[in-house]
């Protein structure tokens, strides 16, 4: 059988998503996919806000995705992919389209790798309109035509493409491997360091934290609330969904912290998504400073970075917890590696909430307790990590 060109909308049911934010549920078992969360060809779930089985219904009602099925984003950016797995109890976030391939006529892998090919990226880029935030009108998605071979042709060439990049998969695993065994000897380094110190040979203690063990007998363990000073807001808690919503991103503005845009440490502005200044305005209380730093409450707990130069002025999401410690007793920098250590993160693992999804909250992290050195010993571990830290950086 020739290849044909036939529109989507010929091989697929095509079902728009709801233009309304789904109410999000710590809790829920459900998972509602935005824009942010398809990349690839794949669905992160990680990325994706949690819904309760009541908004599942009522954002499923036009239709239920299914195993196989393939959603699409529209906008922000457009025409990113992902399959839908057997496990997934997933509805559609804003500016998405779910595509449920008929089976007789198209193999879902086969259209999945067509639609996330470059090829058709680039299709997709010239058909978006809007000269602020480009969007893909679901007029032009329905009528996008398809190279549809044979469906045994089309189960050949996806099973190669599986073969492919299954491969290729086993060479990144390869490398994972090797980077993930010099992530744990970091890992390693840092608690030893924020725990034992650099000179071994003084006296120690026994701290009186389960988790920590001994640890040099000058050293104090302190709670986050006490080394604030009684200091007013020492943690403060990102906007709640009602005050913003993702219809408030704009292309150019103020930026806002969302969980993926902290990294081991750092804050990377990849994809960040921005607010105006004016709504920035409103949520002053949310925006940031030099030396504050900042942790994930949901889903990835305990992800944290230290804000500098650049980020000063950048705002926090619901997503994120902002902690701001005004002590000159105290090096920014030191503290970002203890808050990064194994015994802060067991701490927080123990006293995290939520059967489903952990989360902290403002009163965890106040009652967290540091080990606190003196002064000059912290800015010696901090430097002498900074300098371990990008040798072991390196390596990866």
């Amino acid at each position: 059988m020739k290849s044909q060109k036939i529109a989507l909308e010929k091989i697929s049911r095509i079902i728009d998503c709801e233009h309304k934010t789904a109410p999000s549920d710590e809790n829920g078992e459900y998972y509602l996919i935005g824009t942010s969360t398809l990349r690839d060809g794949v669905i992160n779930l990680d990325d994706a806000n949690r819904v309760s089985y009541s908004t599942y219904l009522e954002w499923t009602k036009r239709r239920k995705p299914q195993a196989g099925d393939i959603i699409i984003s529209r906008e922000a950016p457009v025409g990113e992919v992902g399959l839908i797995k057997e496990e997934y109890k997933v509805c559609l976030g804003q500016r998405t389209v779910l595509i449920q391939p008929k089976r007789k006529t198209v193999n879902s892998s086969y259209l999945l790798y067509f639609l996330n090919s470059i090829q058709t990226k680039d299709e997709f880029s010239l058909l978006s309109t809007g000269s602020v935030v480009p969007r893909l009108n679901l007029k032009d998605l329905r009528g996008f035509r398809i190279l549809l071979p044979s469906i045994s042709e089309q189960k050949a060439i996806a099973q190669y493409l599986d073969t492919q990049t299954a491969q290729i998969d086993c060479n990144i695993d390869l490398l994972t491997q090797k980077a993930q065994r010099y992530e744990e000897l970091k890992r390693s380094l840092i608690n030893e360091t924020v725990t034992r110190g650099l000179d071994k040979s003084v006296p120690i203690k026994d701290s009186s934290i389960e988790w920590t063990g001994q640890i040099p007998e000058h050293w104090n363990a302190t709670a986050v609330k006490r080394l604030a000073r009684n200091q007013d807001n020492v943690v403060q808690t990102g906007p709640f969904g009602a005050q913003l919503h993702a219809s408030d991103y704009v292309d150019e503005g103020v930026p806002l912290i969302l969980i993926r845009n902290v990294k081991e440490l750092w804050i990377d502005d990849t994809e960040i998504p921005k607010i105006t200044h004016q709504k920035a305005e409103l949520l002053s209380i949310y925006c940031l400073e030099v030396d504050d730093i900042v942790f994930s409450r949901v889903g990835s707990i305990g992800r944290i970075a230290l804000i500098s130069e650049r980020e000063k002025g950048w705002m926090i999401s619901g997503q994120m917890l902002r902690l701001r410690i005004k002590n000159n007793l105290l090096n920014k920098k030191y503290l970002i590696y203890a808050f990064s250590s194994e015994y802060v993160k067991s701490y927080i693992s123990l006293k995290s909430l939520g059967s489903t999804r952990e989360s902290i909250n403002t009163e965890i992290l106040s009652n967290c307790i540091l080990l606190v050195p003196t002064y000059d010993e912290q800015i010696k571990i901090a430097d002498y990590l900074d300098t371990k830290t990008v040798q072991i950086d390196q390596i990866i």
